[in-house]
């Protein structure tokens, strides 16, 4: 199977608009996988959003599912994502996607090795606004927006993230569970 990595202003989407969401229940007036269900109800029951109480750099990698045009959204792929604070103190973020690859490329990295990689391939960190019980980063520029809700369960060090993706040509949903390396 061919492996393919992009980054996540490097995917082009096709397809069906999606609307945009006011709130992160992306499975709700859609259908979605068991798998993708199972996601959202994690998140829905999180409580908590502090990646960086343990330490920082924070890295997470591990399965994802989409909703997109022209994919198997029962084929699991998978994500790694880093949170940060910079010099100001505010929380940073930045991930990856890869799409078709057999196993999680992420799960042998470090903390410290994965954060590397992906600050390495990501043009300019994002900005986390928290809220309440979760971390939200919108991406916006003049043909999409980009919602990441995060939350994370201190007891696993696991994160749920869900996106949304809407573009003047589609749009996706992703799903993830992840854990924390």
């Amino acid at each position: 199977m061919k492996s393919v990595l992009l980054s996540f202003m490097g995917i082009c989407f096709l397809g069906s608009s999606f609307a945009i969401a006011a709130e992160s229940d992306l499975c709700r007036g859609e259908r979605c996988t068991e798998e993708m269900q199972a996601i959202q109800d994690e998140f829905d029951q999180g409580t908590n959003f502090s990646p960086l109480e343990i330490d920082s750099p924070a890295f997470y990698s591990g399965s994802c599912f989409h909703q997109m045009s022209n994919m198997n959204p029962k084929i699991e792929h998978h994500g790694a994502f880093t949170l940060w604070s910079n010099e100001e103190e505010h929380m940073q973020f930045n991930g990856l996607f890869y799409f078709f690859g057999s196993k999680n490329p992420y799960e042998h990295l470090t903390a410290e090795e994965g954060s590397k990689l992906i600050r390495s391939r990501n043009e300019r960190p994002r900005d986390v606004q928290i809220e309440s019980t979760m971390g939200h980063v919108v991406i916006l520029d003049k043909n999409s927006k980009i919602d990441y809700w995060m939350k994370t369960n201190l007891k696993t060090n696991e994160m749920t993230l869900l996106s949304l993706w809407v573009t003047d040509t589609g749009g996706s949903k992703s799903f993830c569970q992840l854990r924390r390396h």
